[in-house]
């Protein structure tokens, strides 16, 4: 009931909207782009937080769906990984992870979405390193926020909100929002509903 996007749509009653919440187990620019392409749909507006799981790191079972859905539309030549470091997960198992590196095509494409819609982007606000929640995050996933936000802020003629630093009020995992990370989002995101 206190969700980011129930309250996106409690603004958005009498108005037309599609309203996606996580089609793929990865959600990426790519995924994005590929929805639109495939449907050859042109919203006026978009709003999204896109970039998050572009950039952070991930399992090589994941990183390996995720570069399929960039070379599904965007050929084999603009997305590669690269080993980050090995993580102990809470199973006690160490697991590789890796991350992807973008040509400036990726760039690119994600600057036709904003060339065509009204591109409105909520960046991944940002976390200690040393937040204190019950799941630890490797450390390359504190730079991998700040890559993804640094990504959206080159793509021009998108509305970039920033949200600044978030701690345990308003996160309790460093991905997802508790009910006051939520109407901080919201309190900006207001303005453009």
């Amino acid at each position: 009931d206190d969700s980011l996007v129930k309250g996106v749509l409690e603004r958005l009653v009498g108005k037309k909207y599609i309203a996606i919440c996580r089609p793929l187990n990865l959600t990426t620019w790519a995924t994005l782009y590929n929805f639109l392409s495939i449907n050859n749909i042109n919203p006026k507006v978009i709003i999204t937080n896109m970039g998050f799981v572009d950039f952070i790191s991930k399992k090589k079972k994941l990183i390996d769906e995720a570069i399929r859905q960039i070379e599904f539309r965007f050929g084999s030549s603009v997305a590669h990984t690269v080993f980050e470091q090995n993580y102990l997960l809470n199973s006690g198992i160490a697991e590789e992870l890796y991350s992807m590196v973008y040509s400036p095509k990726y760039l690119q494409f994600v600057q036709e979405i904003a060339e065509r819609s009204n591109l409105i982007v909520l960046n991944t606000p940002t976390v200690k390193d040393n937040i204190s929640i019950p799941r630890d995050r490797p450390t390359c996933f504190f730079s991998g926020i700040e890559q993804s936000n640094q990504f959206n802020r080159k793509i021009k003629g998108a509305t970039i909100l920033e949200f600044g630093m978030f701690d345990v009020e308003q996160t309790y995992d460093a991905v997802h929002y508790t009910v006051a990370g939520n109407k901080l989002i919201m309190n900006q995101l207001e303005t453009y509903l």
